[in-house]
């Protein structure tokens, strides 16, 4: 139950660089690779569902929209609010008394990322309520509308109703990046096509072969084209600009661990295979 709609992966995909604006790039490179999370939960758009997020209600930047917000949240949840579990039994008065029990405890220093592993009912909690960054227009309205009239970095004095609870709300920065990678599968990873025959063994010893040839100065476009089982590979691995929170959780931990303009130091592991990854500014 992310707030992003259920087809993500499909419909946000990666977005390709022109100039400053990031634009959309094609969609079989997200859903091929396995380079996005495709993740859905609490307070998706129903209506925004099945359209692509340049149609999608609030999509559509303004200079008081930005293109991309990000947040976290505490979900807590009543019995019969949308996809609240049978395990959820309490009433919508006592999930509003435990939502602000978080914000009480929130204004007396508690820290918003363990209180969400606590209390929220929305799989993000796990991962301290963080949802990444996401076009406006890919969130059910009243959760936008309570993000965009916060401050970055600020928790919404209230709690938010929405059809799948109430939200405990924290803005956060948005964050988009940009890179290019090489994706190395091998037998029984993810997405991997029958023509994909080497072990993982083999995978990760031509992972760091190609990787040592990046690091001496060999040009990455060319490696790629050459190496890469992504969809990217023809365009020499570039996945343009992106937003947090659709990679790969360890994808996005390779690219953040790397400098502007310089390459990840090493191969990244996720269930699609090997990724050498190099970061943009």
């Amino acid at each position: 139950m992310r707030l992003f709609v259920p087809l993500l992966s499909a419909l946000l995909v990666l977005a390709a660089c022109s100039g400053d604006e990031p634009e959309q790039a094609p969609a079989g490179d997200a859903t091929a690779a396995g380079e996005t999370t495709g993740e859905a939960t609490g307070a998706e758009s129903a209506e925004a569902e099945d359209a692509p997020a340049s149609e999608a209600p609030g999509a559509e930047a303004t200079p008081a929209t930005p293109k991309y917000l990000s947040a976290a949240h505490v979900l807590v949840q009543w019995s019969g609010s949308q996809r609240a579990t049978p395990a959820i039994t309490r009433t919508k008065e006592e999930a509003l008394a435990r939502a602000e029990e978080v914000i009480a405890k929130l204004d007396g220093g508690a820290d918003f990322a363990t209180l969400a592993k606590e209390y929220s009912d929305d799989p993000s909690g796990p991962k301290g309520g963080d949802l990444g960054s996401f076009p406006p227009g890919q969130m059910i309205p009243e959760f936008t509308a309570a993000v965009l009239k916060a401050e970055v970095g600020a928790v919404i004095a209230e709690p938010v109703e929405t059809s799948f609870g109430w939200h405990v709300i924290k803005r956060q920065e948005a964050r988009l990046y940009r890179a290019s990678h090489i994706l190395i599968q091998h037998t029984g990873s993810m997405r991997a096509g029958k023509d994909i025959t080497r072990t993982k063994e083999e995978a990760k010893a031509l992972a760091d072969e190609v990787l040592a040839k990046a690091a001496a100065g060999g040009d990455f476009a060319a490696l790629a084209k050459e190496h890469s089982n992504g969809p990217s590979a023809p365009r020499g691995g570039d996945l343009g600009v992106f937003p947090s929170g659709v990679m790969h959780p360890e994808f996005e931990k390779g690219v953040e661990s790397a400098e502007p303009n310089t390459l990840v130091p090493n191969a990244v592991e996720t269930p699609f295979g090997f990724h050498l990854i190099y970061r943009f500014e």
